[in-house]
């Protein structure tokens, strides 16, 4: 994303050429894009409209559709697009929570009720690496796409919850 002339949007720009090129351009502004391997889909969270949600088009910024309606921001979309998770709760009084849309789905399912946020897609689209909130401590944790409990977990700062959590390319760390 990148802001110009006061609104921030999505941009790509070719790694060879260094072109930047303005995706969106709606008043509201687009954040947290994710693309699938190919960067044939971009998903985004914006505030376009009367309400908050998840948005994707084609790389070329055409296509532009709404996938949620919720407080969803932060998306992350599996490599081969058939998968996107998020974070719901938006808002300092609701906790965050995961939430997933898959193969073609319309009614986003709620993959677990923790305070957790930031959620990142593994590469086979398995498991989501995410930050998790509890009374007594800070996590990095993986759950399952699926939904459920944590596989595992590891306990963090507070001052690392602000960062972005990723995959390596094999999925292995």
């Amino acid at each position: 994303t990148a802001a110009e002339d006061g609104n921030v949007d999505v941009w790509s720009a070719s790694v060879s050429r260094r072109s930047p090129r303005r995706l969106t351009s709606d008043p509201a502004p687009e954040v947290h894009p994710s693309a699938t391997a190919d960067g044939g889909t971009v998903v985004f969270a914006s505030r376009r409209g009367t309400a908050p949600g998840i948005w994707a088009m084609n790389r070329d910024g055409s296509d532009q559709r709404r996938l949620t309606t919720g407080t969803d921001v932060r998306p992350s979309i599996s490599r081969d697009g058939r998968t996107l998770v998020f974070q719901r709760g938006a808002v300092d009084t609701t906790p965050f929570t995961l939430w997933r849309l898959a193969g073609g789905e319309t009614t986003p399912t709620e993959v677990n009720d923790r305070h957790a946020m930031r959620p990142a897609l593994s590469p086979d689209g398995a498991s989501i690496a995410h930050y998790w909130m509890t009374p007594e401590a800070w996590l990095l944790a993986v759950t399952p796409t699926a939904g459920g409990p944590p596989a595992w977990s590891l306990p963090i700062s507070e001052t690392h919850a602000a960062r972005v959590v990723r995959w390596s390319p094999d999925g292995r760390a």
